[in-house]
């Protein structure tokens, strides 16, 4: 939504994964940026149980879920690597764009 600007816009998205110890992504069932609904958190179920995600898949992403919780952040939906800090209506009411 370019009229909008997307939450990354403001300094306030960030999309990211994990690293393995030698500075390789580790699997997490789909590709970062794959926009299908295996990168679907709410569809991973669905897919683990089709095999289209294994249980290890689920463990990753969990990780990064409970790290960034931690931090403050929310994922979405949609995408596993995507966490907002802040509320989407008021990041974009109250804070300027930066990009």
């Amino acid at each position: 939504h370019p009229e909008r600007g997307s939450i990354h816009s403001f300094g306030m998205a960030v999309d990211l994964t994990l690293l393995d110890p030698q500075g390789s992504e580790v699997d997490m069932g789909s590709g970062f940026d794959e926009m299908t609904l295996a990168s679907h958190p709410d569809h991973e179920a669905e897919h683990l149980a089709l095999g289209a995600l294994t249980a290890q898949h689920l463990v990753e992403r969990g990780w990064l879920r409970a790290a960034m919780r931690e931090a403050g952040f929310h994922g979405i939906a949609t995408e596993w690597w995507h966490f907002d800090f802040g509320d989407r209506v008021a990041v974009r009411r109250d804070l300027p764009r930066v990009l």
